[in-house]
């Protein structure tokens, strides 16, 4: 099982493949979309493992469970859930049973600012409280 350490780790070489892709947005917001969200994911684990006795999510469903039904984790839960939706829609093109066009459903200009300035920064800083107390941060 990944530590804290390990899964900050990939979170930020994540980070810095998010800021290779976004120098060609338009080519890229599929990518864009799921690098953000898994990006999220690793910081949302170590979040768990700091503060919930090494626990992890094990798979999204769980790891949506645990985020959604724990108070503590509101405003991560807040930003994590829209970037997952986006990356099922940009790795499956499909969402709640409809096919949906990942351009038609966040246009690639609005990819960057809303996926990676706005939700995924609103997350690290969520995730940072718990990371600082844990001495992460």
């Amino acid at each position: 099982m990944p530590t804290a350490e390990e899964h900050l780790a990939i979170a930020r070489r994540n980070e810095r493949t998010l800021t290779y892709l976004l120098k060609d947005p338009r080519h890229h917001s599929e990518w864009i979309a799921t690098v953000a969200f898994y990006t999220a994911l690793h910081y949302v684990e170590a979040v768990f493992y700091c503060d919930m006795e090494r626990t992890h999510g094990h798979n999204h469903e769980t790891r949506d469970h645990l985020l959604k039904s724990d108070r503590r984790y509101q405003n991560i839960y807040r930003h994590y859930r829209p970037l997952w939706e986006a990356s099922v829609v940009a790795r499956y093109m499909e969402l709640q049973g409809e096919t949906r066009l990942f351009s038609e459903y966040l246009p690639p200009d609005q990819v960057e600012a809303q996926l990676v300035d706005h939700r995924l920064h609103q997350l690290k800083r969520s995730a940072k409280k718990f990371l600082d107390a844990a001495g992460l941060g």
